[in-house]
């Protein structure tokens, strides 16, 4: 009689081991989804998060398809770790002086949403399985530098001074000898 109320004990103890592993926030969250300029699907882009407090995780990256779809990765992992995002996106072929496409919209896309101008912020914080990253025209961010107004120096004139006496001012010549 004592092995089934060793077997419960052992049963009893698994259902606990499992539902508090099932209670752990996950390692990496899924992200899918489309990137979007202007309502339009963006293709043929590289799209990277990097991270905001600089630590030892690697960027996630993905890539989007022919209809603006990607899915992101951490390594070889499937997702993105918890924590806080600067997003930005380029050419996939720029690193090696190549360009993918030419149109306007994606040469727009990759100069305002690049590693030095992208303002968008993500926060991986759950799963997202039909997430519109949109990426639409507007200003780019102002730098601190641009932000300080400058301003103008008046233009006044300087008066005129009269030039200071010299040590050995010229020779005055009588009026006689001037003839």
């Amino acid at each position: 009689m004592k092995m089934p109320s060793k077997r419960l004990t052992q049963f009893a103890f698994l259902i606990l081991f499992a539902m508090f592993i099932g209670c752990e926030k996950p390692a990496y969250y899924t992200c899918m989804g489309t990137i979007t300029h202007d309502g339009r699907p963006v293709p043929d882009l590289q799209i990277t998060f990097a991270p905001v407090m600089i630590d030892s995780v690697r960027s996630p990256m993905g890539l989007t398809d022919a209809n603006g779809k990607f899915e992101m990765t951490t390594a070889r992992f499937r997702g993105v770790p918890p924590g806080k995002f600067k997003v930005f996106v380029e050419d996939p072929r720029a690193a090696d002086g190549g360009r993918t496409r030419i149109d306007d919209d994606y040469l727009y896309v990759t100069k305002r949403y690049c590693e030095l101008n992208s303002d968008v912020i993500y926060v991986s914080d759950m799963h997202r399985d039909n997430f519109e990253l949109k990426l639409d025209s507007k200003e780019l961010p102002q730098k601190a530098e641009a932000q300080t107004p400058q301003t103008e120096t008046p233009q006044t004139e300087t008066p005129q001074t009269e030039t200071p006496e010299t040590e050995n001012p010229p020779a005055k010549v009588p009026p006689a000898e001037q003839e």
